[in-house]
């Protein structure tokens, strides 16, 4: 049984894989075989199971090789966020103790901003694997890179590892750390292990379609987070998927490469689907390949589960848009819908091996339908967090973390997520969830998205609600019909006192709304 994601990968890919990357297929024994030369190079520069390297890069191929090899030699990957600010960065590095960092040329224009930095540097470009638009990316990064070339170049330091490395990494060593995705407080760095990884691709086995030799993985998530990395990488290339890669996520581009590359799988979050369902270009037979479309890390809702399936409907596709579950402290996913076990308004049933409960402030399990905070315990367990205190809580001999999300079970199992601990606010001794005020709000006629925070007033706290209206809505009219709304649908402490009118909701690097941004 393979013990690392290495080892992994090597007993299950498609002999006859191919990544696609700007343009290219590339095949992915090709990219084995650079997973190989890099361990080798990380070797010979003296890196040694423990270690740490930081991947500062976009979705691409260098960070799913730096990956692959990190994880055979034993060594961590830290993959952050390609355009973290480079003083978080540099603590990132401090914190992690990482010896190397890997980073991309065209978004690092200014080479002088790594001053000071003692680790191994290893200098990324599309060039490396763009195929035809190579020569234009060498030119920019010779026109447009300023600084010193202190790093070393990519294929350069492939070049070093000529001699083959054994695989040194264990089933518990730390894969890869990464911040979680929380949006209401200081992100931390999650540490996964290649056991949970591991776990995540054997326990989503349950998911009827997800085993597509040959298919296509729409990678449009960011591999820098636990639901791309675990689900649209490294499950899909388990499953024998080809994988797709998009550097940057963009609706019309997604779906102009379900045509070209008959993609059938793809993993996202809520406003991705909802912005490709949006273009005039997500239509025709292409749709008809869809397969297992897999959404999570934050709200969705029914109305928007609806005129999606509506639109593939439409061209004559079956897919349907599977709500799911997960946190990066549970390596992306614990639950999920299913073609076989679906309800409408549920995240799904547990995955494999994984139970989930709803517990009190106590620490005791609830019955069925009354809302506490959801607790899951699972094979594909993080290991724990590199800067912070623990979530996870020994019960009845399982490890369970502590999400800090609220919800309920069903009588059948099904999970219903209701709102967000960290974003519960207290009006009047009152606890008030302001994404059940959103849920509301979202079935009022012209509103395309909504997101409601509280704020003070002297002494008392009230919430606020920032609406997207559609276009050519009746914005007064809108307002009018949420005060209403939320007087005849919500208790008196959850009213709306405010609605402001935006053009969007700031969102994180994942997608998700930035609360914290949008109070500032």
């Amino acid at each position: 049984m393979a013990g690392t994601c290495y080892e992994k990968l090597i007993e299950s890919h498609n002999e006859n894989g191919v990544v696609a990357f700007y343009g290219r297929r590339i095949k992915l024994s090709g990219i084995i075989n650079d997973i190989e030369r890099f361990a080798a190079a990380l070797n010979k520069c003296g890196f040694v199971r423990g270690d740490t390297i930081t991947v500062y890069l976009p979705t691409s191929v260098q960070a799913i090789v730096a990956f692959y090899a990190a994880s055979k030699t034993g060594i961590t990957a830290n993959i952050v966020h390609p355009l973290m600010p480079v003083g978080t960065l540099k603590e990132n590095i401090a914190k992690t103790r990482s010896k190397g960092l890997l980073y991309f040329d065209a978004l690092t224009p200014d080479r002088s901003v790594f001053d000071g930095l003692n680790q191994t540097l290893i200098e990324c470009s599309v060039a490396d694997y763009a195929g035809v638009l190579s020569p234009f990316f060498r030119l920019y990064s010779v026109f447009k890179c300023k600084g010193e070339r202190k790093a070393v170049k990519y294929k350069e330091f492939l070049k070093q590892g000529y001699s083959f490395v054994p695989v040194e990494g264990q089933t518990e060593d730390i894969a890869v750390t990464m911040h979680s995705g929380g949006t209401d407080g200081n992100p931390k760095i999650v540490a996964v292990s290649n056991r949970a990884l591991n776990a995540l691709s054997d326990n989503l086995t349950l998911c009827d379609k997800i085993d597509k030799h040959g298919d296509y993985s729409l990678v449009a998530l960011p591999v820098f987070h636990a639901f791309g990395l675990g689900v649209s990488v490294h499950t899909a290339l388990l499953k024998g998927y080809n994988l797709c890669l998009m550097a940057k996520f963009n609706a019309r581009r997604a779906n102009a490469y379900i045509g070209r590359f008959n993609v059938s799988m793809i993993a996202g979050v809520p406003v991705m689907f909802k912005k490709m369902s949006e273009q005039k270009n997500f239509k025709g037979k292409k749709l008809k390949k869809l397969c297992s479309l897999w959404c999570g890390g934050d709200v969705l809702t029914e109305d928007a589960v609806i005129k999606f399936d509506k639109k593939i409907a439409t061209e004559g596709g079956l897919a349907r848009l599977m709500r799911g579950y997960g946190l990066s402290e549970v390596t992306g996913v614990c639950a999920v819908n299913t073609e076989k076990n679906y309800k409408s308004g549920s995240v799904g049933l547990p995955i494999l091996d994984t139970v989930i409960e709803i517990w009190d402030e106590e620490g005791n399990s609830l019955k069925p339908y009354e809302k506490g905070e959801i607790a899951v315990a699972t094979a594909a367990c993080f290991s724990g967090y590199v800067d912070g205190p623990d979530c996870r809580k020994e019960k009845d001999g399982k490890v369970f973390v502590l999400t800090g999300d609220v919800g309920y079970l069903d009588d059948e199992g099904y999970l219903f997520v209701t709102g967000r601990k960290k974003r519960t606010v207290k009006i009047n001794a009152v606890n008030v969830f302001p994404s059940e005020v959103e849920d509301i709000i979202l079935k009022a006629e012209g509103v395309r998205e909504v997101a409601v925070t509280d704020y003070s007033e002297g002494n008392k706290v009230y919430l606020k609600a920032y609406v997207v209206a559609e276009k050519d809505a009746d914005c007064e009219k809108i307002r009018k019909d949420i005060y209403e709304i939320s007087r005849e649908k919500l208790i008196k402490y959850s009213h709306v006192k405010k609605v402001e009118f935006v053009d969007d909701l700031p969102r994180t690097g994942l997608g998700k709304i930035d609360y914290k941004k949008l109070k500032e």
